[in-house]
């Protein structure tokens, strides 16, 4: 069950929006804990979402290993993985959120064309993190149904 997920960032935005990307996240490795959580938790949920939330959100990204992120942007950057969709033969269900700055909800709706058989949802005053910014809607979907191998 992907939530606001990607076929990679290769496989999900054209060439300029990945380096744009990269352009935009790396230097951030280099700030100071407090800084990169102030410049990115904005971007992952609304600006209604439960100030629990947030620092929960605040937290983990503090504990990010700037190594071990620097790692995964890139290799989010040269994924692309739209040739392993069709592929997909388990039901899958997408969860978007609809106010997602990160993964706008035609990501979602490319997903969903391209792997047969699935179903989108999108939550309504909801960003990127659907999981944990309507956790008892997310929890209901998730207790009654398969997870994807996406």
């Amino acid at each position: 069950m992907p939530a606001d997920g990607y076929a990679g960032w290769s496989g999900s935005f054209p060439p300029e929006v990945v380096a744009q990307r990269l352009s935009q996240s790396l230097p951030d490795l280099e700030l100071p804990a407090e800084q990169v959580v102030a410049k990115w938790i904005p971007g992952f949920v609304t600006p209604s979402a439960p100030p629990s939330v947030i620092d929960e959100l605040g937290a983990i990204t503090s504990d990010f290993d700037p190594e071990g992120m620097r790692v995964m942007i890139q290799a989010l950057a040269e994924a692309d993985l739209r040739h392993g969709l069709s592929r997909i033969s388990v039901p899958t269900l997408l969860i978007w959120g609809e106010e997602d700055k990160i993964v706008s909800v035609d990501t979602g709706r490319r997903l969903q064309r391209d792997i047969e058989g699935s179903r989108l949802i999108v939550y309504p005053r909801t960003g990127h993190v659907p999981q944990e910014e309507a956790r008892e809607k997310f929890a209901g979907r998730a207790a009654y149904t398969v997870p994807s191998l996406f």
